[in-house]
């Protein structure tokens, strides 16, 4: 048991950290300048098409509009997101230009309670992220369904509209060349209704808008992504009977498809204004998997999505049933079991490959054997003592930091009473050993070593 609590929390962790490293660009954190808040899935591609409603129209300002209110729990939310309340907090000051406007549904009716929010451009988007950051200037239309909104600063954004009933809006624009007025126009929202065959209700459904690159990354894993290179817009349980449903989808093409811990099932359509789409969905039948390693040695089937494991029997078998089609990583894993998985898994994130685990693709209905899978200790330990100043450096950090650049093969250890420190869990390699004294944020040594897996390390850093 102890074993398995300790992988569900090294997999998680190098489940967020590899995330993150695998897209390269930092994901933005506040509404001001270049730290506008997207969700991250919806920062993740960046080459579609811009796609966008509506029309500028200068006009003479008849009033001054109400302002106030959160776009964040617009109708295409996939999450629990910023409710109305949260726009009752003290506001963000901006520094930008007013936005004033009115919106309007396609029979020139105005609308009341709709949602604007000013996010950093991405393009292709046609729908807002599913979440969206408090920091983010945000506003809500009065009665006559008229807004004002603030830059946060001079900077282009996307104006996301939404407003329940409706098909969300998207437009650029420029707060150096703003007109008196901007109306925007809100065609009437699709709807999908869809069936699931073989679904239970811990099945989920995601929406997504395709983009330009629909090729899967290289390190994809499982059934692949829903929608690769597309937007996430929302994601919909499906009841006892197999049914979801979407509501207020964008226009156009949209990807519907299948959690991909469930296996590979998508339909790609384009959907018009108002209209509403019937759809099946029918998964692909599990596949499965055996083979043979050391008895007792523990078998990891790893997708992200998937998690997996077994230890082998006395005669070394082993075996994974039921397993939705799709790329899995597949190794028998040494002691100790969390920190070897971890690395195995940064392997294949980083480098987009394995020579640590077999790549197995399951496909549905069929058994795929796999013999002779040997146990591999692929990290080490560095240990040893740290002197700074001419006595122990307690309470300072010890930072394994790796030459070839990969942020996820950073270790870190803390120097004890005694001077000693011990680091766990290090990827084969070579490091600099960096000591950084306590209370002081750069470091005061840099010292080279070699990790090799399976070996311990004994180093000493003397800062002067």
């Amino acid at each position: 048991m102890a074993r398995f609590l300790a992988l569900a929390a090294i997999v998680i962790a190098a489940a967020v950290g590899v995330w993150s490293l695998g897209r390269g660009d930092p994901v933005p954190l506040g509404g001001a300048g270049e730290g506008g808040v997207a969700e991250v899935s919806d920062t993740a591609h960046r080459a579609a098409p811009e796609v966008a409603q509506g029309e500028m129209r200068s006009e003479p300002q008849k009033r001054a509009p109400a302002g106030g209110g959160s776009a964040a729990d617009g109708p295409a939310a996939a999450a629990p997101t910023a409710t109305d309340e949260a726009a009752k907090q003290p506001a963000v000051i901006h520094s930008g230009p007013w936005l004033r406007g009115r919106v309007f549904d396609y029979s020139s009716r105005p609308i009341a309670g709709a949602r604007l929010a000013l996010l950093p451009v991405l393009a292709g988007r046609r729908a807002r992220p599913a979440h969206v950051g408090e920091n983010a200037p945000a506003a809500k239309t009065d009665e006559e369904g008229r807004f004002e909104l603030q830059f946060a600063d001079g900077r282009v954004r996307d104006l996301v509209v939404t407003a329940a009933g409706h098909a969300p809006v998207v437009l650029v624009v420029d707060p150096a060349a703003l007109p008196a007025e901007l109306s925007v126009r809100l065609p009437a929202g699709a709807r999908i209704a869809g069936y699931l065959h073989g679904a239970t209700p811990d099945f989920h459904v995601e929406l997504w808008v395709p983009g330009v690159d629909e090729s899967p990354p290289r390190t994809w894993l499982g059934t692949g992504p829903v929608c690769p290179g597309g937007q996430f817009v929302a994601r919909a349980g499906v009841d006892a009977a197999g049914r979801f449903t979407f509501d207020d989808v964008p226009v156009g093409p949209v990807v519907v498809g299948v959690g991909p811990q469930h296996g590979a099932a998508r339909e790609r359509f384009e959907l018009m204004s108002g209209e509403l789409k019937n759809i099946e969905l029918e998964l692909a039948p599990p596949g499965h998997v055996a083979g043979t390693s050391r008895p007792g040695v523990t078998i990891a089937l790893y997708s992200g999505a998937v998690n997996r494991f077994v230890t082998a029997d006395i005669r070394g078998g082993f075996t994974f049933r039921d397993v939705a089609p799709g790329r899995y990583l597949l190794a028998a894993v040494a002691e100790p079991f969390a920190s070897n998985l971890h690395a195995i898994v940064q392997e294949f994130e980083v480098d987009g490959r394995s020579t640590l685990a077999r790549l197995v693709d399951i496909e549905g209905g069929r058994t795929i054997r796999v013999d002779s899978l040997e146990p591999r200790m692929v990290t080490g330990t560095v240990l040893g003592t740290a002197w700074h100043l001419g006595r122990h450096a307690v309470g300072a950090a010890v930072v394994l930091r790796p030459h070839d650049g990969v942020g996820a093969r950073i270790r870190r250890g803390t120097v004890d009473g005694d001077g000693a420190f011990r680091i766990e869990g290090v990827p084969a390699g070579r490091y600099d050993a960096v000591l950084v004294p306590a209370g002081e944020e750069s470091g005061a040594l840099v010292q080279p070593c070699t990790v090799a897996a399976g070996g311990d390390v004994t180093i000493t850093l003397v800062a002067r």
